[in-house]
């Protein structure tokens, strides 16, 4: 802005005519414009600055933007844009004829949402350049076992033709390999003594799932040896723990689960038990405290569907398998049987279940190398385990449908 300043002449008061007075821009020189009655130069500036951030998480894509408004000198307005990874960009415009440039400020933040990354893989120990599916019909896995075949060495995966004959190593499960469980010898018979509280009903079917069924009680030795178990490895606070008989079909009658009729051999009912005091105090557990008249190690009847409680099974036979040629190791905690007679992959699957189990899975390191280990003695190039690609090509999943290999 021009200021004019007044001066005093001889009392009176003049203004001096200011320099490059004008009364139209085309009495100005070039780039100044008339303002005013003079002559000035026109500038529009503003100042900003845009920037945008954009972040994401996993896959995603993030987009941020900012704007922002800025005067200087002269009218100007600015604005900024920001988008992406931090561009900004600033446009401002002056008033009259000039041009300016402006800036503004700004910050934006994006987020982008993405999958992430995938869970980790099972594990898996393919040798080099496996599963390769040479000659486009190698569907089944197993593990090398000698000490060099072509590229692999002992203690690698290979995938072969199914079709093709090696021995193999089944998978049978077994309580004794349920850390809730405890199997030791109570009499002629192998019990597992587990922890778990469940119904009377998921106890019998837990046991049924491992070849076994809820135990029975036959003679006074028995019992007592099961209390001194139980004792052992129950908690203090366990008051009773579910044994094999019921009266559910016929009340008042209990029968094991094989149908022998208590007493038969042998009972040892707590007093004025069974009472059905309840409905549905129709199942056997025995006592591990005194409580109500009941004695440690005496039976009682206590509702089927209302209560958990630990449990017994009569563990299946641990003497080995049915096969011809098989034996038995615990590898990694499980129970298998190593069978020393070639068959196919499909073949060697069906003995498996005949026994009741599966072709052996393998999920870490230390397990691989105990399977070598119980297979050491095995002229075989390799051993049967149970993965296979047969249902869909590049995909190999373990017997209970679990996928620990998907090639691209």
């Amino acid at each position: 802005m021009l200021l004019f300043v007044a001066t005093i002449i001889g009392g009176l008061t003049s203004c001096p005519e200011p320099a490059n007075r004008c009364n139209a821009d085309s009495d100005c020189p070039i780039n100044e414009a008339c303002r005013l009655g003079s002559c000035a130069v026109v500038t529009g500036e503003g100042e900003g600055e845009g920037e945008g951030e954009g972040e994401g998480e996993g896959e995603g894509e993030g987009e941020g933007e900012g704007e922002g408004e800025g005067e200087g000198e002269g009218e100007g307005e600015g604005e900024g844009e920001g988008e992406g990874e931090g561009e900004g960009e600033g446009e401002g415009e002056g008033e009259g004829e000039g041009e300016g440039e402006g800036e503004g400020e700004g910050e934006g933040e994006g987020e982008g949402e993405g999958e992430g990354e995938p869970p980790p893989s099972p594990w898996e120990h393919w040798g080099r350049n496996e599963p390769n599916d040479w000659g486009a019909d190698e569907d089944c896995m197993g593990i090398v076992i000698a000490i060099e075949d072509h590229d692999n060495v002992r203690g690698d995966w290979n995938d072969d033709p199914c079709g093709d004959t090696h021995p193999y190593a089944c998978e049978v499960p077994s309580p004794a390999a349920d850390p809730a469980c405890t199997t030791a010898p109570v009499g002629t018979r192998l019990l597992a003594a587990c922890t778990r509280d469940v119904d009377y009903v998921s106890a019998r079917n837990y046991c049924a799932a491992y070849g076994g069924a809820l135990a029975r009680i036959d003679s006074p030795a028995d019992n007592h040896e099961l209390v001194d178990l139980l004792v052992d490895v129950m908690p203090g606070a366990i008051v009773q723990v579910w044994l094999g008989a019921t009266d559910e079909v016929d009340e008042g009658v209990f029968r094991w689960v094989d149908g022998t009729r208590v007493p038969a051999p042998f009972s040892l009912w707590g007093l004025d038990q069974p009472n059905d005091l309840a409905p549905g105090e129709d199942c056997l557990a025995i006592s591990l405290q005194s409580i109500n008249g009941v004695e440690p190690g005496e039976w009682v009847d206590r509702s089927c569907a209302t209560e958990a409680k630990p449990f017994v099974c009569d563990a299946p036979a641990q003497g080995g398998p049915n096969a011809p040629g098989c034996s038995e190791e615990m590898v990694g905690g499980r129970r298998r049987f190593v069978c020393t007679l070639a068959a196919t992959q499909p073949v060697a699957e069906g003995t498996c279940g005949s026994e009741g189990g599966h072709l052996a899975r393998i999920d870490s390191a230390a397990e691989n190398l105990e399977l070598l280990a119980a297979l050491t003695g095995n002229a075989a190039i390799a051993v049967w385990l149970g993965g296979s690609d047969a249902e869909e090509e590049g995909v190999w999943r373990w017997p209970d449908g679990s996928i620990f290999e998907e090639l691209p």
